[in-house]
């Protein structure tokens, strides 16, 4: 029997059966290595987003806790540290937002050609100019 509790697909053993249901089992066992290939992909997924939303929203209760007990003034550069986090997070969000739109279709992706050379010289030339401008 074929347990599906908590995405915990099992495959079938293949028994002595007609062809037709052997194959069928090889087919089914297939399925559910694939299956069991997305639910992990999806667990590391859910991972990755807790923990890159954890980060700046660590930071900005820190500085904010920091404000509170005294440990910081609330001058323009903790909040600048504050307001900077909470872009981050801005951002994260949104961008999972748009991920949304687009598995659900309602942004359209149009593929196509680009000249791959010109586009890692361009961002060459643009990291060049900022490390420049840091320093």
């Amino acid at each position: 029997m074929v347990k599906a509790r908590s995405n915990n697909f099992q495959e079938i053993p293949v028994s002595r059966s007609t062809n037709e249901i052997q194959d069928l089992i090889v087919e089914f066992n297939k399925l559910v290595k694939e299956l069991n290939r997305i639910e992990k992909f999806r667990d590391d997924l859910v991972s990755d987003i807790a923990h890159e939303l954890k980060t700046p929203l660590t930071n900005i209760i820190g500085q904010t806790e920091g404000v509170i007990d005294g440990l910081y003034k609330a001058d323009t550069n903790h909040m600048k540290k504050i307001v900077s986090n909470v872009k981050q997070l801005e951002y994260l969000i949104s961008q999972l937002q748009n991920l949304t739109q687009i598995r659900s279709g309602q942004i359209d992706l149009r593929k196509q050609d680009i000249n791959l050379k010109s586009l890692i010289e361009l961002s060459n030339l643009i990291l060049n100019n900022l490390k420049i401008i840091l320093n």
